[in-house]
């Protein structure tokens, strides 16, 4: 009879590049009282997605603090702890750092304005079986034990106050692991008056945007709409609602002539908004309901919109935010070219130049993404903020918005040559692996920047005119249901008085106020062999002085005091970038 006792190591999940973690082999033991050591197993784990052009942090330049590591005393004094390896940028808006001292190692995320934390993704290779316990944790399973990782913890600073958030770990469609932010996380993060927003970074795509910008996450919803046209009426002597002028149908105009063909904001037949003139105002618009009563569109992209009404949402957007009328960043009025850009000076003819953009930048509120179209196509430049957000990968240029260069119907929602149905929308974020259509499973983005639905589902308003000195139409990008499948640097020159069901908004800015969110992942090394009670951990590979650490990472080695097993029971060490890869 062969008598068999597993040991359990918790190794760390978290690695900037690769962990490679030989985990404990198994101890049989023979009636004969003979022991014998199975050779180790090996898991890796890494973390994948990451910005390919990712480039260090210098420590004299700045030091991305720890939670868990304390001053060191010596003989001058006490000395801070400096972490192994910076790196900015890791993911758009997120910074890393690493710490250890042979036993645990601390790996700190730094999330700037608008950085989504949904985008640190890993994967553990070398295991039978990956899944997430419903506390959050991760618990990889092998033939000789299982690799835990407690759920990471959170802080939130903003305006001097550091708040404790909430955030788990959950599997993504793939098999990788993903960082789920929770309610108190999710509901203040980025957001602005509910609308979250990613960040784009300056730089990377040749011709692109140098400067950052927030783009919103998802479309604008009908949920949205709703509340901002509610809230307009009521506040038709302010700037809120000013220029809108609503009918007994719930359309809005902005002159009171109501002049079709010229006048629209919104076209309540293209959406699926409700209008009731007998209630109140500031509550006259709602949703249509199901048979049970449930909003069932109320997260679908909002439709109805003209380009003038999502101008106007833009301003209104920037009041709710508190962001001051000097902030808007459009004009108003009672004619179409009265509706412009607050810095444009020729827009009547069509003309914005690159400096009355530049200058435009500086303003606080929100705006329409732009696209500086110029011919039948789009095409990569200094202000086609749409293109870069929606195909650049960190390493080229796509023609999708959702990460990949193929094109299937479970990867965006386009219409297909033989579809009688021209507008059947999604849920904003429907392409997530979890949501299934004619019963297909629907195909998890993978958008460099997390952002959501940039191919299909609705097209989205953009400032600009379809060209330079095209003083008629206005650039709907993007793509929708309505349309055979497209890339993203096709687009439609529309009406800017023209309302559809599938053409929506989608919210930008180049302001976002201060603040940080700092993940800390913290691995401890341990072994627990049934019958062993010692357990030593010398700081990597035999080496305790510590050069092991600052050249690779960490390694623990566990050795048995059993004289009869002196083979090595488990090692931990982790790569780095320039061994990773060179």
């Amino acid at each position: 009879m062969i008598r068999c006792s597993r040991s359990i190591a918790s190794v760390a999940l978290f690695a900037i590049f690769c962990m490679i973690a030989a985990a404990p082999p198994a101890f049989c033991e023979d009636t004969n009282g003979a022991v014998a050591v199975r050779e180790p197993h090996v898991v890796k784990l890494l973390i994948v997605g990451y910005n390919p052009s990712v480039s260090d942090i210098a420590l004299s330049r700045e030091v991305i603090p720890t939670r868990y590591f304390q001053p060191a005393e010596t003989e001058q004094g006490e000395k801070a702890p400096e972490p192994a390896s910076q790196y900015c940028q890791l993911y758009p808006g997120i910074d890393s750092a690493t710490y250890g001292d042979g036993e645990r190692m601390e790996y700190v995320f730094r999330l700037g304005r608008g950085a989504d934390p949904s985008r640190i993704r890993l994967r553990i290779e070398g295991v039978v079986e990956v899944k997430v316990d419903e506390g959050g944790d991760v618990v990889g399973t092998f033939p000789q034990g299982e690799v835990l990782q407690s759920r990471p913890s959170v802080f939130y600073e903003s305006d001097g106050i550091t708040r404790e958030l909430s955030a788990r770990y959950r599997l993504g469609t793939s098999g990788e692991i993903v960082i789920e932010a929770l309610y108190d996380f999710e509901s203040i993060w980025s957001r602005s008056a509910g609308v979250r927003f990613n960040v784009v970074p300056g730089g990377g795509q040749p011709e692109g945007p140098s400067y950052d910008f927030y783009l919103s996450k998802y479309e604008a919803t009908n949920d949205e709409l709703v509340r901002f046209f509610n809230s307009a009426e009521a506040n038709q002597n302010s700037a809120r609602g000013s220029n809108m002028h609503f009918d007994q149908l719930g359309n809005v105009w902005f002159n009171s002539s109501m002049t079709e063909g010229r006048d629209e904001l919104f076209v309540i037949a293209q959406s699926r908004l409700t209008y009731d003139p007998l209630k109140q105002e500031g509550n006259r618009y709602g949703h249509v309901l199901d048979e049970t009563g449930n909003p069932v569109y109320a997260l679908h992209p909002c439709g109805g919109v003209t380009w003038y009404g999502a101008v106007k949402y833009c301003n209104w957007l920037t009041l709710e935010c508190g962001r001051g009328e000097e902030e808007r960043c459009y004009r108003e009025g009672t004619n179409p070219v009265d509706w412009a850009p607050v810095t444009a000076t020729n827009w009547a003819n069509g003309r914005f130049s690159e400096d009355e953009r530049f200058e435009w930048l500086r303003y606080k509120g929100f705006r329409l993404p732009m696209a500086n179209a110029s011919g039948n196509q789009l095409t990569a430049n200094s202000y086609n903020e749409f293109c870069k957000a929606a195909g650049w990968n960190g390493t080229e240029s796509l023609d999708y918005g959702f990460g990949r260069e193929e094109f299937n119907a479970a990867s965006a929602n386009f219409r297909s040559s033989d579809s009688d149905s021209p507008c059947e929308l999604m849920p904003v974020g429907s392409y997530d692996g979890n949501h299934f259509y004619n019963g297909d499973t629907l195909r998890e983005a993978n958008n460099f920047y997390g952002i959501q639905d940039l191919s299909g589902n609705s097209s989205e308003w953009m400032t600009g005119p379809d060209g330079d000195g095209a003083s008629g139409n206005r650039v709907a990008a993007g793509g929708s249901v309505a349309d055979v499948e497209r890339s993203i640097w096709q687009y439609k020159g529309l009406d800017p008085s023209s309302a559809s069901a599938c053409v929506g908004v989608r919210v930008a800015t180049t302001y976002m106020p201060e603040e940080f969110a700092y993940i800390y992942v913290l691995f401890s090394f341990y072994m627990e062999p049934e019958g062993r009670d010692e357990v030593r951990g010398d700081g990597g590979v035999g080496s305790g002085d510590g050069a092991w650490w600052e050249r690779h990472g960490v390694g623990t080695e566990v050795v048995s005091p059993d004289e009869t097993v002196d083979e090595e029971l488990i090692r931990v060490t982790f790569r780095y970038l320039d061994s990773v890869y060179d």
